[in-house]
């Protein structure tokens, strides 16, 4: 690939995931100035929390350098930021109420780095203000995992927190619960195997065939081992101080000429809960957006915000549609906000 010639435009892309790396090469071959944002100190997103054995990291790394080489684009990594209230397209330091920033130091950086015209001026009391762009895609994901609600809930590890700290957590020799049936769940069961786990068991709510895997996914869980417990409803993270020593089940049904969705299994209240024994208890029931989705004049959205748990490709793709769209907006061949959703 050529080059692109600058066409003095600028887009802001939040989340330096397989979406916003998929918006950043479409828009870097048009020609765009592109700025990606990413809390994270490393590009790539949740790619680097899918096992090795499924994603080669080197693979990841040889498509980043590509697309630098594609145009002009900066990375700001460490950096959190969200989509400016009242001026946009714009990102500005934070996040949301609720919401955690990282930041720190280098939130007095992003007012020096932007083009010449692209900033206002700083608000008062010292806060950075806002930087403006011609379009902002923001990819940042679904990092914030869906609580469980139930007691002892504290004593679980989130998926992301497992994936992520996996060389730093001894699993070998004990018995590990995975709460989920998705492809997250898939992969924390069969990273704990390899981790040398005694035994690892997946607790769904539904029943097998409801369970959102490929089949390359269901053959990987039989190769590692990983035992599944269906129609199965988690009451409760038992324990001893801090120490996991079980959990307590509740027996799922599907009500007949219901459809499998999850809200029309119920409890089994011809069956009294059970208690299976486990020392580590691991959450990937799901996650949500940390950043909300809004319209906004010349914001667009893409990647798992908008798709829910959506695979690499799916991502990269969203994020591409993103990007063209975008693209339209700019030259005013389109609405001033879209919502991207395929």
């Amino acid at each position: 690939f050529r080059r692109a010639e600058s066409n003095g435009k600028t887009v802001g892309v939040i989340g330096a995931g397989p979406a916003g790396l998929g918006a950043a090469s479409v828009l870097a071959q048009r020609g765009y100035k592109v700025t990606i944002y990413e809390q994270q100190k490393r590009i790539g997103g949740a790619m680097y929390l899918i096992p090795d054995f499924r994603l080669n990291k080197q693979v990841v790394r040889a498509d980043i350098a590509f697309l630098k080489s594609l145009g002009d684009v900066e990375f700001k990594t460490g950096v959190s930021v969200t989509v400016a209230a009242g001026v946009s397209p714009a990102v500005e330091p934070g996040v949301p109420p609720g919401g955690k920033s990282v930041e720190n130091s280098r939130r007095s950086k992003m007012s020096s780095d932007v083009p010449d015209g692209k900033m206002p001026p700083s608000t008062a009391g010292g806060t950075p203000a806002a930087t403006r762009f011609d379009a902002v895609i923001v990819c940042a994901g679904v990092s914030e995992p869906i609580k469980l609600n139930i007691p002892g809930e504290e004593l679980a590890l989130s998926w992301q927190a497992f994936l992520e700290n996996q060389k730093k957590i001894n699993v070998k020799g004990r018995k590990v619960a995975v709460l989920g049936g998705g492809a997250v769940a898939a992969d924390c069961a069969t990273t704990a195997k390899r981790l040398g786990a005694a035994s690892v068991e997946l607790v769904y709510r539904r029943r097998q065939q409801d369970m959102p895997l490929t089949q390359y996914e269901r053959d990987m869980l039989l190769e590692h081992g990983v035992e599944i417990a269906t129609c199965s409803k988690p009451l409760a993270i038992v324990h001893h101080g801090r120490r996991v020593t079980g959990l307590r089940i509740a027996h799922m049904l599907l009500p007949p000429g219901k459809p499998s969705r999850p809200e029309n299994f119920v409890v089994n209240k011809k069956e009294s809960p059970v208690f299976r024994e486990f020392d580590l208890v691991i959450s990937a029931i799901g996650s949500q957006p940390k950043l909300p989705v809004t319209k906004a004049k010349g914001v667009f959205y893409a990647g798992d915000m908008v798709l829910g748990a959506a695979t690499v490709v799916e991502s990269v793709a969203s994020g591409k549609n993103a990007a063209a769209e975008a693209d339209a907006f700019i030259r005013g061949e389109r609405s001033a906000d879209s919502l991207v959703r395929e």
